[in-house]
């Protein structure tokens, strides 16, 4: 959940894919680093970290995009969520960061049967940036697009030509994976998570490099995200429901760009729920009341997509549950997730991801039970729980299900 027009920049009002130049956000960026003079080119050449992205817009003709700044070098700092998070970059420095990035796209249809994409995916499967000369077939459009599933870029321009003017470098793993063309996508991602991030994994499963040959397409970017945490979730619960309960009430707590995150482990059987609050007084806000939604999973699992939270509920899912198969137990999981003014514009879901990666990092703060959790969110959030707690599933369930003991006598 971002806003109740997930299409619409938070910050102009206009569509995310044809962001207006005199946006407030960008115009502030564009004064601080004097940017725009540099954006005319046709002829471009840099080092791409690697990073490409493929748009869902009128599936299945996809536009992909090769994201390139107009610099050589090591350039992964670019496309870094997990450095980005690291060194703490906030909104600005995310915008400042991916705003000299170049989108050089073409139409493609979904199938891949053109060489074009054979290039492309050359440059997503590369484990070391790669210097590429493109030529664009006229000046680009100037903009800032955002996105709440993938971080933001800059001006964007249809290539007439595109050329990588060095040996790709890809790992032996990757290119033995990417070969396998007999190889499923599901056992393809399941074998590179042992070894590579979701980020890296996603490129490539965008760029059309896991599966079956004959089952191989283009997959927009946005959805290959939510994809790749769907299959590690799957394969990771069908471990951890075979561990014992966790024994107490933990709580483990985060924040990053106006984003508070309080993350309560309990002692049941795997369920998960993520409630989050939109705060007024955001400019992508129209509400003078608090936005509240959720969606949950009991011990079956979803059948369906998780609308209202999205793409952060399938990142938040995929970090709890790194943490419970490395202690090797299950629990029931709630999520509370504020959202403040401050996290005024969307920089992708990955920062839902890394932050609550942040908080498992951390030692859990071990308490009574629900009512404690509920006086200490209270103390932290702007919002108080008797707004949420009536929305929760999971607290629903637990409050009124009844143990085998209460029909004892």
């Amino acid at each position: 959940m971002f806003s109740d027009k997930p299409n619409i920049c938070p910050a102009c009002n206009s569509n995310i894919w044809s962001h207006k130049s005199n946006c407030p956000v960008l115009k502030r960026i564009l004064l601080q680093h004097k940017l725009k003079q540099n954006y005319i080119k046709k002829e471009l050449f840099g080092s791409t970290p690697p990073s490409i992205i493929v748009g869902e817009w009128n599936y299945p003709k996809v536009n992909v995009g090769i994201l390139l700044p107009n610099e050589t070098g090591n350039t992964t700092i670019y496309d870094s969520p997990k450095e980005w998070y690291k060194q703490k970059f906030t909104i600005e420095d995310v915008f400042n960061l991916r705003l000299k990035l170049y989108n050089a796209k073409n139409t493609f249809d979904k199938k891949i049967n053109d060489k074009k994409i054979e290039t492309i995916q050359e440059i997503a499967a590369a484990s070391m940036p790669t210097d590429t000369e493109i030529k664009l077939s006229k000046n680009p459009f100037f903009a800032l697009h955002l996105n709440p599933f993938t971080a933001p870029y800059g001006p964007t321009g249809d290539f007439e030509q595109i050329k990588i003017v060095e040996n790709t470098k890809i790992d032996r793993k990757v290119d033995y994976i990417i070969s396998d063309v007999d190889l499923k996508a599901e056992q393809a991602v399941k074998i590179l998570y042992d070894d590579y991030d979701v980020y890296n994994i996603t490129k490539l499963l965008s760029a059309g490099l896991l599966g079956v040959k004959k089952q191989r397409k283009l997959v927009p970017t946005r959805w290959a995200i939510t994809a790749i945490d769907s299959i590690l979730i799957k394969d990771m619960l069908r471990s951890i429901k075979q561990f014992d309960s966790i024994s107490d009430h933990m709580l483990f707590q985060s924040n990053y760009m106006g984003n508070y995150f309080n993350i309560l482990l309990i002692p049941e059987k795997w369920m998960f729920e993520v409630i989050e609050i939109a705060v007024p007084g955001a400019t992508w806000m129209s509400s003078k009341n608090p936005i509240i939604v959720n969606d949950y999973e009991f011990y079956e699992g979803r059948k369906d997509y998780a609308a209202d939270v999205a793409g952060g509920y399938y990142a938040a899912e995929l970090a709890i549950l790194e943490y419970l198969s490395s202690i090797k137990k299950q629990a029931g999981v709630l999520v509370v997730r504020e959202i403040r003014p401050e996290y005024y514009a969307p920089v992708g879901v990955w920062k839902v991801r890394e932050c609550i990666r942040d908080a498992f990092s951390k030692k859990p703060l071990v308490i009574k039970g629900i009512d404690e959790f509920f006086e200490i969110v209270d103390k932290q959030f702007i919002i108080k729980s008797d707004e949420w707690k009536r929305k929760s599933k999971i607290l629903q369930f637990i409050k009124n299900q009844k143990r085998i003991f209460s029909f004892l006598k």
